[in-house]
């Protein structure tokens, strides 16, 4: 069983971010992400809590990764825009091309400016940055 929220935390361990949170709203993901970033020896770099960012989480960082559908992007972007340090990235993935509009209109208006969309078949990824 793999959770996405797991993936992206470890991802960014991986990566070279100092430390990653990541956040679920399934109780089951939490578990397997925390299973999974012990057998990857990442624990202390990585943590995993149960939640979600409307729940006003206490943490400021440089960076937001969220792989949702097209409308809990657009109901979570103005917890997201909360969180996130000025100038801090924004990135979302999962979106169908037919919702693209409507998630980019959600971000601008929290407060981010696009600097990119990337397209794969009918998916996109859109990446903004917190003003």
């Amino acid at each position: 069983v793999g959770t996405g929220t797991g993936i992206l935390a470890m991802a960014a361990g991986l990566l070279g971010a100092d430390e990653a949170l990541g956040i679920d709203i399934d109780d089951e993901a939490v578990r397997v992400a925390g299973e999974n970033i012990v057998k990857n020896g990442l624990e202390g770099m990585i943590s995993i809590r149960h939640g979600n960012l409307m729940d006003g989480i206490d943490y400021e960082p440089d960076i937001i990764v969220a792989n949702l559908m097209a409308d809990l992007v657009v109901m979570l972007t103005p917890s997201a825009a909360a969180q996130l340090r000025p100038g801090g990235i924004y990135i979302t993935s999962g979106i169908l091309d037919i919702k693209e509009d409507i998630v980019k209109k959600a971000i601008e208006d929290a407060g981010f400016d696009i600097i990119g969309v990337l397209a794969d078949g009918e998916w996109r990824a859109i990446t903004a940055v917190r003003r």
